[in-house]
């Protein structure tokens, strides 16, 4: 791949999760309907309208008006996600009733008292028991903004993934004659650095096999999640400064993907694809990927089920690597020597504090996670279930789906690490300080920012981002 800037018309990662998803919703939808029967818990409904700003490929036409059947006295309408209206309502006071977010905006939605808590909600249902949740929704268990991982309950994961497991090619590896990637216990992030250097494929100036990509969307959730091992994090204690120029670990992580990006062995303004890796993958232009479980779904979706006009020979390639077994999740690379294997994500739902309608919102919020979108997404392994009682709905035919399986059971006794996150910023992707070192790090990697600055930066400019809150906050 040459180096070349994002095009407007290319089709991003989000773009291919909606399609993706929209499109196998439609397909199990069939096989569900005929033998769904509601559950709901039994609730006095008068008329009411409930708003959910969710993904079209989250929750489909079709499982809205299976909802509407089921709950005859609800109407359930569905908001495209957007960030600018979502702030714009809730400065109005009229936010959506139930909204999509992930982990890292929780504290600060809780700290500006947004979010309903919904610990008696649980409690009385019939669908959502609290001891059938996994680990993961400790993210929305909070006693306040600043303790999260216990308490009562805000929210709920719609699913989740390992994040920081790795998707290999060993076909690539056997070409470059690398030894393959072990499967039963991390290898450093050193380890994968030097993997990539093998594994990149360059011909004069041009890389046409990348060694390695890491989701640039998650670079302060990968170094939070680094430094939890080692006891440390992102921020002071209090949260109200970053904590990067003087923290030898911290320096040292920055300086692992300037490192990467430098030699051209990873992703970077340097070696860029056309929108994100997931369809380089799949041509075989890049070795290695850092996504979670839900990535296994994407490969199966545009990959091992692709038949017809639609078969190209790349696509029939990677077919054959995936049934042979040589497209394999891997452990998580470890920074520190611990395994740990967290969801950096935890795509959830929250509802909405001053919500006119909180028991039809909640019916809502039971039906999207327990009930027919719940199936669907179990069934098509899109993220793992939040419910451990639909764990055996996942897939496990074939070759492949047996190596994703094994390799998930392998991985879930490390996933249960809560990552801290800053309630004076907005979270987002990236968060403030992601932004801003992927704002700079060009100019470095071109040779106009030195290493030290690089740092200041990121973190004068996160600190003022902090401020900005706090004081908006009044905190």
């Amino acid at each position: 791949m040459e180096a070349q800037n994002t095009s407007k018309n290319s089709v991003s990662r989000r773009d291919f999760m909606k399609v993706a998803g929209a499109a196998a919703a439609s397909g199990l939808l069939a096989t569900h309907l005929s033998a769904f029967t509601g559950r709901s818990t039994a609730r006095a409904q008068a008329e009411a309208e409930v708003s959910f700003m969710i993904h079209g490929g989250e929750l489909s036409e079709e499982e809205i008006q299976v909802f509407h059947d089921e709950n005859p006295g609800i109407t359930l309408t569905r908001l495209d996600v957007d960030q600018t209206t979502l702030f714009a309502r809730m400065a109005a006071g009229d936010a959506p009733d139930i909204w999509r977010l992930q982990y890292p905006e929780f504290p600060q939605l809780l700290a500006r008292n947004l979010v309903l808590n919904l610990q008696s909600f649980f409690e009385a249902s019939a669908l959502l028991k609290l001891d059938d949740l996994v680990e993961p929704n400790n993210f929305y268990k909070a006693t306040d903004a600043f303790n999260i991982g216990e308490g009562p309950i805000y929210g709920m994961i719609k699913d989740w993934s390992p994040d920081m497991t790795v998707f290999v090619n060993d076909g690539l590896f056997e070409a470059a004659g690398v030894d393959p990637v072990p499967q039963d216990a991390p290898l450093s992030y050193q380890e994968y650095a030097d993997l990539a250097a093998q594994v990149t494929q360059t011909e004069g100036e041009r890389v046409n096999v990348v060694g390695y990509f890491f989701n640039q969307g998650w670079i302060d959730r990968y170094w939070a999640a680094w430094l939890i091992p080692l006891g440390q994090g992102l921020f002071s204690e209090d949260f109200r400064t970053a904590n990067i120029v003087n923290n030898e670990e911290a320096r040292a992580m920055v300086k692992w993907h300037l490192d990467m990006a430098q030699d051209k062995v990873a992703f970077s303004p340097l070696v860029q694809s056309s929108a994100w890796a997931g369809p380089d993958f799949i041509n075989q232009s890049v070795a290695m990927v850092q996504f979670g479980y839900w990535f296994s779904a994407f490969l199966r979706i545009n990959a091992l089920n692709v038949t017809g006009d639609d078969l190209t020979p790349a696509i029939e390639s990677f077919q054959e690597l995936m049934d042979s077994g040589k497209i394999r999740m891997v452990p998580a690379p470890s920074w520190g020597g611990e395994w740990s294997s967290p969801t950096i994500t935890a795509t959830a739902a929250v509802i909405y504090r001053e919500t006119a309608n909180p028991d039809e919102a909640f019916r809502v919020f039971e039906y999207y996670n327990a009930e027919l979108p719940a199936i669907n997404r179990a069934d098509l392994g899109w993220g793992i279930p939040a419910l451990r009682s639909m764990f055996d709905r996942l897939p496990k035919d074939g070759t492949y789906g047996q190596l994703m399986w094994n390799a998930l059971e392998n991985e879930l006794p490390h996933t249960g690490t809560i990552i801290p996150a800053n309630p004076y910023l907005p979270g987002g992707e990236p968060g403030a300080m992601g932004q801003a070192f992927l704002g700079k790090w060009e100019e470095y990697l071109n040779g106009n920012l030195s290493f030290d600055d690089l740092l200041v930066q990121i973190e004068e400019d996160t600190n003022d981002i902090i401020e900005t809150n706090a004081f908006d906050m009044g905190m």
